[in-house]
Parts: structure tokens; sequence; C-alpha cells
């Protein structure tokens, strides 16, 4: 199966000190593969969430939720 998703030494800062809020992360999600993002509250599950969405093209992907689409 073909990769969907593919992040290689994915790295987020903040813009004004330059400190890394995630470092180096590398993940492959295959075609009807599911993936589980589990941590402690704060530790970035949230912040790589939100990183990946900003970089999708918003006419490619369709978010679907309880029925709802967005």
């Amino acid at each position: 199966m073909k990769n969907i998703l593919e992040l290689k030494d994915f790295s987020v800062s903040l813009k004004n000190n330059n400190r890394k809020i995630l470092n180096n992360i590398n993940i492959e999600i295959k075609e009807k593969e599911f993936l589980g993002i589990v941590g402690e509250s704060g530790s970035g599950k949230t912040t790589l969430l939100n990183s990946i969405i900003s970089f999708l093209d918003e006419k490619k992907i369709c978010i679907r939720w309880k029925n709802n689409s967005f």
C-alpha cells in the first residue's frame, strides 16, 4: 500500500524564540491504516496535528466527525 502521509525529521519551533516544540518526528501512514496519538498533557499531540493540517491542501481533504463534514 502507498503512504498517504509521511513525515521525516519533522520539527516545529516557536517563531519568537526558535524553541523546538516538536523535534525530528517520523511518521508513515499507509492507506487503510489507523493511527492513535497518545501522550501526557502538554506533550505536543495537538501541536503535531495542527502542524500537519496546516500543510494540507484544503481542497483535497474532508474531515468527518459524527456525520458532519468540515
